[in-house]
């Protein structure tokens, strides 16, 4: 219709798009707001509970205590007492730390989702007309290069995930054999990821945790040669440190915009954002679902190494990646920002920049594949997928140049094609490309 068309109904989608994302913020805010005083509210009284407890304990120790008349019952009763003061000080202190640590995590997100403000003066609220500021945005400075074949050692693998600078290299599955595990000083294995008798473990992506943990996260699915994307998509991925690469952390798990129950977050990647020490997952809704943000709580000093996982909740929906229903990865930038890169089944690969993970959600795509296909002597072009970051190093012009291996499945000349035609041979390949990006 004509009254959808045109300059005026363009800004009005917008401006609409806008708002849906400043709702999806305020959302986040009320919900990290809460988490925060919950967690405040729950410290303060199990605080309150140990101090009642033992004002308790010393009345009923003062009332029962043998030979309190004496020298020595009294002097035993004297270090009894002080010993309990030290146990008081440390309740106190370390109620008084906690308090601290959310003073802290309240003014960081009131610096992230506040909604206004001029200077030094107080927050508030602006006119829909007025652009709220943001982190500066990094962009991307154009198509990667044409892509390179790489020079696999053993039977050829696709995938090959993989945490910028490390050298790791984590396999899909390979011609022959079982997926395999490169871990930079130590021999090259069979990944040892558990999985039941006649599945696999297909990487989707890697994160750097809040101490600086390696994590990969897993779609495992059975063996087969189907080509469709229940053969290789999970309805959650699976994660492993890969400091302990036989033991499986569990399922990623969390909850949609507007509901408290969990469910599964397929085809994952991730990254640790120091500024609201929060984990950022990116990864779709369940096996059918849309590729959507996911944050943690913020991780308390001192939490256990995972427990990020159990806290994960959608902050919003990405609506430019296309289908999103491959690999992907985020990463941050060593001048600030980040970087996803996304591949959906069929389609080339497309890379979004922001200076914060949130920017992410809207950023304006950029194609990295080139024309999207990847040639092959004696095979069809193949449409690549599997992005994973190698490196990004920093040019001397300033620009940020980053390495990112792709995978192809090629499907021979000539080979048949309709509904009832076999699966193409299975002959996977990697390729690493380059490109920009304007810090």
């Amino acid at each position: 219709m004509t009254e959808n068309r045109g300059a005026f109904a363009d800004a009005a989608r917008a401006r609409e798009n806008k708002l849906v994302n400043r709702l999806a913020a305020s959302v986040a805010a009320d919900h990290d707001f809460q988490a925060i005083l919950r967690e405040a509210v729950r410290n303060n009284s199990a605080s309150r509970q140990r101090l009642d407890a033992m004002a308790a304990e010393i009345r009923q120790a003062a009332a029962t205590w043998p030979g309190l008349d004496t020298p020595a019952g009294s002097r035993q009763f004297q270090r009894y007492l002080t010993g309990k003061a030290r146990e008081i000080h440390k309740i106190v202190n370390d109620a008084h730390a906690d308090s601290e640590h959310r003073a802290g995590l309240v003014r960081t997100l009131t610096n992230r989702y506040k909604l206004g403000g001029d200077g030094d003066t107080d927050p508030h609220i602006r006119l829909v007309d007025n652009e709220i500021p943001t982190p500066h945005d990094p962009s991307i400075a154009g198509s990667g290069s044409p892509p390179v074949p790489e020079n696999q050692e053993g039977s050829p693998y696709d995938l090959g995930a993989t945490i910028p600078g490390t050298g790791i290299v984590i396999t899909g599955d390979p011609e022959t054999g079982h997926p395999r595990l490169h871990l930079p000083g130590q021999p090259d294995i069979d990944n040892p990821f558990p999985v039941d008798e006649g599945f696999r473990a297909l990487p989707t992506g890697t994160a750097v945790g809040p101490d600086g943990q390696q994590y990969a996260f897993y779609s495992v699915r059975p063996y087969g040669p189907g080509t469709s994307p229940d053969n290789f998509i999970a309805p959650e991925s699976r994660v492993q440190n890969l400091a302990d690469p036989a033991t499986d952390l569990g399922p990623l798990m969390g909850t949609t915009i507007g509901s408290d129950t969990k469910v599964g977050i397929a085809q994952a990647s991730g990254v640790f954002d120091a500024e609201s020490g929060r984990m950022i997952i990116v990864g779709n809704i369940g096996q059918d679902g849309q590729r959507a943000m996911w944050q943690s709580d913020p991780v308390a000093a001192g939490a256990p190494p995972n427990a990020w996982m159990d806290s994960l909740h959608q902050v919003g929906t990405f609506n430019n990646l296309g289908a999103g229903d491959r690999e992907n990865q985020i990463v941050s930038l060593p001048q600030g920002g980040y970087l996803l890169t996304s591949a959906s089944n069929g389609s080339q690969i497309v890379g979004v920049t922001a200076g914060s993970p949130q920017g992410l959600l809207t950023a304006p795509s950029h194609e990295l594949t080139g024309p999207g296909f990847i040639p092959s002597p004696g095979n069809q072009p193949a449409v690549p997928y599997g992005p994973s970051v190698v490196s990004i190093e920093t040019l001397p012009n300033g620009q940020e140049q980053v390495t990112m291996r792709v995978s192809t499945w090629p499907t021979p000349e000539g080979w048949p094609v309709g509904p009832d035609a076999p699966p193409p041979p299975y002959h996977p390949r990697t390729y690493t490309t380059t490109f920009n990006v304007n810090p």
